[in-house]
């Protein structure tokens, strides 16, 4: 994240720990997501069907 993307979050009233919660927080999901994927988890929940308004 550039320095000036953080300073527009900040500027929408979030603090630095919440920036820095933020991007741990894609970090862990993309972590995660990769090792899933790597390792071949099936999910074994039912798949969803959009629903159009």
């Amino acid at each position: 994240m550039s320095d000036g993307s953080v300073q527009k979050v900040q500027e929408a009233g979030y603090t630095d720990e919440q920036v820095v919660e933020m991007i741990a927080n894609v970090a862990l999901t993309t972590f995660s997501n990769y090792f899933n994927e790597t390792i071949g988890t099936e999910v074994d929940i039912p798949a969803v069907e959009p629903v159009h308004t």
